[in-house]
């Protein structure tokens, strides 16, 4: 096994652990509800109404994912057969 095979192969293992915890976060409830908690109470009105640009686009960036996640859990939850 060469060195480019062993690293291709690392690589590939972890983008597999990624894409577990990626899935695994996507189709919880609690992790969402911390998330989103957090945000609203601490990080959200800091960054958005910070005088920098750049943290006002990192908050609403933020925002965008938790929105983004919030509508994946609604669409498994309206979609998921028992």
């Amino acid at each position: 096994m060469d060195v480019h095979t062993a690293y291709a192969d690392e690589t590939l293992s972890t983008g597999k652990i990624m894409r577990t915890l990626v899935d695994w976060l996507a189709h919880r409830l609690w992790p969402f509800v911390f998330c989103l908690l957090l945000y609203v109470a601490v990080i959200g009105p800091e960054l958005i109404s910070a005088a920098s640009t750049l943290a006002v686009l990192v908050g609403l960036a933020l925002l965008a994912v938790l929105l983004a996640w919030g509508y994946l859990l609604l669409r498994r939850g309206f979609t998921h057969k028992e």
